[in-house]
């Protein structure tokens, strides 16, 4: 299987920065449920908008997580909680 891959913009702490010409505010979070094989790399990452989907790359398919409207604190840092809500394969 192919590991995944994020469809936000990557990993650090919250930050300000430019994203589409404009100044956002990105939130770290956490990714729930889905495949167990998920590598814990994998589940962190950084989202603009707790609004929007975060879609991961994972094997055949992508793999679906939404904001829960939670947040989990971990080592002193705030993280949204988005958990699994399906996958979609990819078309051939």
């Amino acid at each position: 299987m192919r590991r995944g891959t994020h469809r936000t913009t990557g990993f650090g702490k919250s930050s300000l920065r430019a994203h589409g010409g404009l100044h956002v505010k990105f939130q770290r979070a956490t990714l729930i449920g889905g495949p167990t094989e998920l590598p814990e790399v994998e589940r962190v990452c950084e989202v603009a908008n707790l609004d929007d989907k975060v879609k991961v790359s994972y094997g055949a398919g992508y793999e679906h997580f939404s904001h829960s409207g939670e947040f989990d604190r971990r080592d002193g840092e705030t993280l949204a909680v988005f958990t699994w809500s399906g996958r979609t394969r990819i078309a051939e």
